[in-house]
């Protein structure tokens, strides 16, 4: 790990860290694009946002948290427009 950065290149997944160690972000790449599950914490470990990408676009549910990990919004995206 550099910078708090992580990179597993056989599974294309990413990771990035605050600087207390716990998880900032965890996502895949696919081709050079954001592609799978996404999952966004703030700093103290609860989940900030999760949702999908596909070729490089929000796409599917997505779920927004305030920092106590209480679900505050929920989008549906299709190609990375939000449908609901």
């Amino acid at each position: 790990m550099q910078n708090g950065l992580r990179i597993d290149c056989y599974r294309e997944r990413v990771s990035y860290f605050h600087a207390n160690g716990r998880a900032r972000l965890i996502g895949a790449y696919r081709d050079e694009k954001e592609a799978g599950g996404y999952t966004a914490h703030y700093e103290n470990g609860r989940k900030m946002e999760q949702g999908s990408y596909r070729d490089g676009a929000r796409h599917g549910p997505w779920v927004y948290f305030d920092n106590q990990g209480n679900a505050t919004r929920r989008d549906l995206w299709r190609d990375g427009k939000v449908i609901e």
